[in-house]
């Protein structure tokens, strides 16, 4: 994905475009924010939904943002929204995560809360272009920094950013224009709801044996860490 567009062939199926809208005429996603310390460490697997999740989750392929163990036997794929604070304070805990279980591949999707969050899309846009230009590394640092600097979020703020990261601004003016990145975004989003998320960050363990965890909100390092040791099984 190094040096050069890619395209990222991701679509809205016609169940999850009706999702999408349907949430969308419902009105706005609201996120609640509940005692996480109340939660059990490991949320049971879902062996029922298993097979649904299956039918909404597209397989990872070298078109997803991908860190960590891109082979890995666990894998976590977290919806996210660029301007949410839970998403910022979940961002350090996967990190750490990656860092010290090998066997994890941290797969980052967008899940945009446009109706609450008004810089999330066009952050997640730039986000993409970021990655589409430079690869993924790129792309994890830069959305790094969009979470850590929530207050910041703007056009400006993302072309200075990007061009740290050696992405040339003529370039990224162009991508940021592109519908093919406002599409991926769209995908994710859709996804995201058809999947069961109601509001940011929104996690599914995938473990080795082919188990389900779903991860509601930011949950701290040590649930996380029980989580996937339980995925290693």
């Amino acid at each position: 994905m190094e040096g050069q567009q890619i395209p990222r062939e991701r679509t809205l199926t016609l169940p999850v475009a009706i999702v999408v809208a349907g949430a969308l005429i419902a009105g706005a996603l609201l996120i609640v924010n509940t005692d996480l310390s109340a939660r059990p460490s490991v949320p049971p697997d879902i062996f029922e939904g298993g097979g649904s999740l299956q039918d909404v989750l597209r397989p990872v392929t070298e078109d997803d943002w991908v860190a960590g163990n891109k082979e890995g036997s666990v894998t976590v794929i977290e919806y996210s929204d660029a301007e949410c604070p839970f998403c910022a304070s979940f961002h350090p805990t996967m990190e750490r995560i990656v860092s010290e279980f090998p066997e994890v591949r941290w797969v980052y999707r967008h899940f945009p809360l446009t109706s609450i969050h008004s810089n999330a899309f066009s952050a997640a846009v730039a986000g993409e272009c970021v990655g589409a230009l430079k690869g993924d590394a790129a792309f994890f640092s830069f959305m790094r920094t969009i979470l850590m600097s929530q207050r910041n979020l703007g056009d400006i703020f993302y072309e200075t950013e990007a061009s740290k990261l050696g992405v040339a601004s003529d370039a990224f003016r162009t991508c940021v224009k592109d519908p093919l990145h406002t599409d991926a975004v769209d995908a994710d989003l859709g996804e995201a709801i058809a999947a069961g998320g109601t509001g940011t960050p929104f996690s599914i363990v995938i473990s080795k044996s082919g188990r389900y965890f779903p991860i509601n909100g930011a949950l701290g390092y040590s649930q996380v860490s029980a989580i996937i040791k339980a995925a290693r099984q």
